[in-house]
């Protein structure tokens, strides 16, 4: 009964519908974004993210202003930048030197340093995507290679060129700094990398626009904090002086003005002396008061006093802990939230983990890097010169590691003692140990030149 239920739905459904048959090799759906005349749809609410021009504005103020944001971002790029590129030949006479010249148009020729081009390349976990544009010249050698790798920053990028059957990206249309005209740039030109595992969107969806109501919230907080400081008394140094019966005496013409200034220049040669924050000092009246029932009893007001403010609680330690949890909330959305311990508690444990965490981020950004390069620019290159796809090499990156120094001494002591190989240590890469162990054997070389020279010299 079910299966009849569900078969009459279905026949419905499909002549509603026009249900066909595709082939294999045809498309029938299309992806999630909608691109009107180069525009993206992007469903933004807030102003201050309608455009890509406001989205680019928001997420620089963010990057700039962020203390937290910046140093995240800061720290990310330097791991990014020193991670080991290198190309693995094939194994043959011709393989490698191919890959020698591989080596030599990613590596050595482009204008831009290639720890820059995947620094700058990077930043799409951030922005969303990143784009760069190649441009090739002649090497000595009568092969084309790379001139320079040279990024397109998002804020110019306004339309996108998609195909409409397959929703991928043909170009971009950049709106150029200096002119204000408009440049198409081809996707087979260029290096383009998205991240657009959480939306459709050839913008992709990045960690800034993540941050962007955690970072307003934090802002105005911090507006909150310094203009609770700027209204606090607490401090401020108050001088009485009998004002009013100066003033009297005046008119009465028994006092001058200049003997009045004369009079009162002591304490505002004083309270020059005091600063408390914008609010420096104040001077008020002293006048001698009587009591209601007019008996002429005089108060025990000062007719010349300094004192210095008091006054209850402001609410500081309240805001602080609401900034406080507002930027550990920016860092858990970098991976970063380790380099904020230390504080009030944690342990070694935690800070492994943490880094740990981090560093699997950076390793993810690394190999979505190394097979986007291998696709958009090791390839191409491949494919204008006319080389054998068969003596292409493989782009490799080794990502950096931050090694305990228990962990490297037990590694190298390891290695001195036969016990293992540097190929059997897994700490760290190969390289990273030999590294380190030569430096340790001319140190130690050196301490043994200058006691055999000192000892020389005694002898």
């Amino acid at each position: 009964m079910l299966y009849e239920i569900g078969k009459l739905f279905g026949n419905a459904y499909g002549n509603i519908a026009g249900r066909r048959r595709t082939r294999p090799t045809q498309t029938a759906g299309e992806r999630g974004a909608a691109v009107y005349g180069g525009w993206i749809e992007t469903g933004e609410r807030s102003p201050d993210l309608s455009s890509p021009r406001k989205r680019a504005q928001t997420y620089s103020e963010i990057l700039l202003n962020t203390s937290i944001v910046s140093a995240g971002v800061l720290y990310f790029v330097e791991l990014i930048g020193a991670a080991a590129w290198t190309l693995e030949p094939r194994e043959s006479r011709q393989g490698e030197m191919y890959a020698a010249r591989a080596q030599a148009a990613l590596f050595e020729d482009p204008e831009t340093p290639w720890r820059r081009i995947m620094r700058r390349a990077a930043m799409y976990r951030f922005w969303g995507y990143a784009w760069a544009e190649w441009t090739m010249r002649k090497a000595a050698a009568g092969y084309l290679t790379f001139q320079d790798v040279a990024p397109r920053a998002q804020r110019t990028i306004e339309y996108w060129d998609i195909d409409r059957k397959s929703g991928q990206v043909v170009g971009v249309w950049q709106r150029a700094p200096t002119r204000q005209d408009y440049l198409y740039i081809e996707r087979a030109k260029s290096l383009y990398i998205v991240d657009d595992a959480l939306n459709d969107s050839p913008e992709g969806l990045g960690l800034f626009r993540l941050m962007a109501a955690a970072a307003r919230r934090l802002e105005k907080y911090h507006q909150l904090e310094g203009l609770g400081y700027e209204m606090d008394m607490r401090g401020v140094t108050k001088f009485t002086a009998p004002l009013a019966e100066l003033e009297q005496m005046v008119s009465d013409n028994t006092l001058t003005e200049e003997k009045k200034a004369a009079i009162l220049r002591p304490v505002q040669n004083m309270q020059k002396g005091f600063v408390a924050g914008k609010v420096r000092t104040m001077l008020m009246d002293s006048s001698v008061y009587q009591n209601e029932y007019g008996t002429g009893r005089t108060s025990t007001a000062k007719r010349w006093d300094a004192e210095i403010m008091k006054a209850g609680a402001m609410g500081f330690e309240t805001m602080h802990r609401v900034i406080d949890r507002t930027e550990r909330q920016l860092a858990r959305t970098m991976g970063i939230e380790g380099m904020m311990l230390g504080e009030k508690t944690g342990s070694y444990s935690l800070s492994r983990d943490k880094t740990d965490n981090f560093y699997s981020r950076i390793s993810g950004t690394l190999e979505a890097l190394r097979r986007q390069s291998q696709r958009d620019l090791l390839m191409k290159l491949w494919l204008v010169n006319g080389w054998p796809l068969a003596m292409m090499p493989a782009l490799k990156v080794s990502p950096p590691r931050a090694l305990p120094p228990d962990q490297l001494g037990a590694a190298i002591r390891d290695i001195a003692g036969g016990l293992k190989t540097v190929d059997d240590t897994k700490i760290l890469d190969s390289s990273d140990l030999e590294t380190a162990s030569r430096k340790i054997v001319a140190a130690i070389e050196q301490v043994d030149q200058a006691l055999m020279t000192g000892k020389g010299r005694g002898g």
